[in-house]
């Protein structure tokens, strides 16, 4: 999105450009940080999973400088949650008592295209389609790193701070000496759906609650449908929610009315 104004040589590599890091890299600037590198190996217009947010993103949103960009942004209003949680009345959560409004279903390839954008609008230099492969510290302190991209090209920068925000990956972080601490080991199986002009579904999060975990489904924009199933891992092994067939097949004899 930039070229490098200052070379190879960075105040802060933010390595990871989904939210976490284009904010990390907001927030620096915001704080008069000038010279910030973003490395991110995946494109933004590539499969994502995690479309829902609450309505407090409006204030991390309102503290970036960007909420009346992102609200021009267009994304689905969610106005709540409705949830069969162990009993068979329906739970609600309607978002009409926040004081901040109602959440949202992200189109996330649009929000994170969005957010790098602004990162690269304020000075940032974005480097899409590079991963972290290795670093050494430097003797007067900071690191240089090397950085692989999906072409095999290699790039050398260094930097005084680096950021982590690469998630359970924690490339560098882990390459540092640090260890993971699993508290929970749940993973989550999604599947997105084309819905027809005929199709009307609720603005609410959907949530059942099952023996080996739970679903959800949110309406998302451009007519699409996100569904997810979250559980242990083993226990996606044995069911054989990682498969295609299986997974539809356990989908479809749930009985919660994803309609308006």
């Amino acid at each position: 999105m930039r070229g490098g104004a200052w070379g190879d040589e960075f105040d802060v590599v933010v390595l990871g450009g989904g939210p976490a890091g284009c904010a990390t890299a907001l927030t620096l600037m915001g704080a008069g940080v000038s010279r910030i590198l973003i490395a991110e190996q995946a494109r933004h217009q590539d499969f994502r999973v995690g479309e829902t947010v609450p309505p407090a993103i409006r204030i991390v949103l309102d503290e970036l400088g960007l909420w009346d960009e992102f609200l021009a942004e267009s994304h689905e209003t969610c106005l709540g949650s409705c949830s069969s949680w162990g009993a068979d009345a329906l739970g609600y959560n309607d978002f009409l008592f926040s004081p901040l409004g109602n959440g949202w279903h992200l189109d996330r390839a649009r929000f994170d295209g969005f957010l790098a954008r602004k990162a690269a609008e304020g000075g940032t230099e974005f480097c899409s389609g590079m991963r972290f492969d290795e670093c050494e510290r430097l003797g007067q302190g900071g690191f240089r790193l090397r950085l692989v991209g999906n072409d095999g090209h290699t790039r050398t920068v260094a930097a005084r701070f680096v950021v982590d925000a690469t998630g359970i990956r924690s490339c560098f972080a882990r390459r540092m000496g640090a260890r993971r601490d699993f508290v929970d080991k749940l993973v989550c199986v999604a599947a997105y759906f084309e819905l027809s002009d005929r199709d009307c579904l609720s603005r609410l999060t959907m949530l059942q609650a099952v023996e080996y975990g739970w679903w959800y489904a949110a309406k998302l924009p451009k007519g699409r449908l996100a569904v997810v199933v979250a559980s242990d891992p083993q226990i996606v092994k044995e069911i054989g929610l990682h498969r295609s067939d299986r997974w539809l097949e356990c989908f479809g004899g749930h009985e919660l009315s994803w309609a308006c």
